[in-house]
């Protein structure tokens, strides 16, 4: 498929719980639509030191930012406090940021965390609690972690669509005159030249 062709860049940004699919869908969703994904999973296997982790993330989205193309983002966004963060940075970027929070039942995520982590059963308990909801304020959009690839991204296409402004102007002769005239696809919108610092 074709690049996502936003009218301005985004971020969208996986939210759940551990295990509930953020990582599938994420990689299937940035393989398809050619979108850098930056997953914070991958730094976290070569360090323990999760504020290092957490540093090396922010820095290296800030830098992919500076292409104005729309980001998949998978890092710390289990606390509303550092969601609000990464909504700051983004839109000061002249990004804009779209939660995508996946929704799985928890004995489901457990088991799956639980055999892609070597049964580790307190780490997942910790993160359940550390784990706060999104805020009906942030721009969310929610998928099943149980269903299809297909229906989840087709539910957060539908939503990147909802955003996109109305690129087609309304006519400006009555209708009947417009029937001779050939019938002009509209265009798409494309991304916004913003500079990022």
């Amino acid at each position: 498929m074709k690049p996502l062709q936003l009218s301005s860049p985004h971020i969208i940004a996986m939210v759940g719980v551990p295990g509930a699919g953020k990582s599938q869908f994420a990689a299937e969703f940035s393989e398809m639509f050619h979108a850098p994904h930056l997953d914070s999973g991958i730094l976290a296997a070569l360090s323990d030191d999760e504020a290092a982790v957490n540093y090396a993330s922010g820095a290296l989205l800030k830098e992919l930012m500076k292409t104005h193309q729309t980001i998949v983002f998978e890092g710390a966004t289990e606390k509303r406090a550092w969601r609000v963060e990464l909504a700051k940075t983004a839109r000061a970027a002249g990004y804009k940021i779209l939660f995508v929070w996946v929704q799985t039942d928890l004995a489901t995520a457990k088991m799956r965390w639980l055999k892609a982590n070597d049964n580790d059963e307190a780490t997942f308990d910790a993160k359940i609690k550390q784990f706060s909801s999104p805020h009906p304020s942030e721009p969310c959009v929610v998928i099943s972690g149980r269903h299809t690839y297909n229906t989840q991204a087709r539910t957060l296409l539908k939503r990147l669509a909802d955003v996109r402004p109305n690129t087609t102007a309304a006519p400006t002769q009555p209708q009947a005159a417009q029937a001779d005239t050939p019938k002009r696809r509209p265009q798409r919108p494309v991304f916004s030249r913003i500079r990022v610092s």
